[in-house]
């Protein structure tokens, strides 16, 4: 079952409460319409991990690439001519990284530099995501770069289980092993994802839904004639969640 948060809630705590920005909050709202519509996230660590990395490694853009701020502002789009010379150069350096141009390139020439979310890396990764997600990242890199194939790459990978450790990032995430969990992505900035984390797991939580009402339809089998029918209410005057009873009403809706 897909998460329950209320998408302007979350926005004006991150914005007006916590008092935090990004240039790029047009695609944090993207993400959270995406972890609010997705099947395959329904625990809130999962979602808090999915944008604490994001913070981190994107600044919460899906279309952010790699060394993209040597070229000018962060996250333009480099267009059909590629990145700009600094950016190549830097993909061609080694200092403190591999030379990116000796380690494949796409149908276009162009190296499997970090793209997206997570700033998905190396032609073994654009293979392996491409294959998940049934698109030709191997042929064509930027595909990385489009809003919602770099969403679904972020899950995927996060929700992968890892070869010999049984678990995935969500897994270490939901175990409290954070720096696990960072390791899977990305061996930098353990506090700083965690961190993250921890800021957007209270932010969620914040914009749950303060009560839930649920209303029960039952009828005397014999008479057929409503019977009455305890209710239940969670509400903000009961933090552990314990079920407060209210006054005892009458269903007068008869089941089909």
């Amino acid at each position: 079952m897909p998460l329950q948060f209320d998408i302007d809630t979350v926005i004006d705590i991150f914005e007006n409460k916590k008092k935090l920005t990004t240039p790029f909050s047009g695609s944090l709202r993207t993400i959270l319409t995406y972890l609010k519509n997705d099947n395959r996230i329904n625990d809130i660590k999962e979602a808090a991990y999915v944008l604490g990395t994001a913070a981190v490694e994107s600044n919460y853009s899906l279309q952010r690439w790699e060394a993209d701020y040597v070229c000018g502002p962060a996250g333009k789009p480099y267009g059909s001519k590629g990145p700009c010379s600094a950016a190549l150069s830097y993909y061609r350096s080694t200092d403190g990284k591999l030379n990116y141009y000796t380690l494949g390139l796409d149908g276009k020439g162009t190296p499997y530099f970090g793209r997206g979310l997570i700033q998905l890396t190396g032609k073994d990764n654009y293979r392996k995501y491409g294959e998940i997600l049934g698109i030709n990242l191997v042929g064509n890199a930027d595909l990385a770069l489009d809003p919602r194939n770099s969403y679904d790459i972020a899950i995927e990978y996060m929700s992968r289980i890892r070869p010999k450790k049984d678990k995935s990032t969500f897994g270490y995430v939901k175990s409290g092993q954070f720096a696990e969990a960072r390791k899977t992505i990305n061996a930098r900035d353990i506090e700083k994802v965690t961190a993250k984390y921890n800021l957007w797991l209270s932010i969620l939580k914040e914009a749950e839904p303060t009560s839930t009402q649920s209303t029960l339809l039952a009828v005397n089998s014999e008479t057929n004639q409503p019977i009455p029918v305890t209710y239940f209410m969670i509400s903000e005057e009961d933090p552990d969640g314990t079920p407060l009873p209210v006054d005892e009403i009458n269903i007068n809706t008869t089941l089909n």
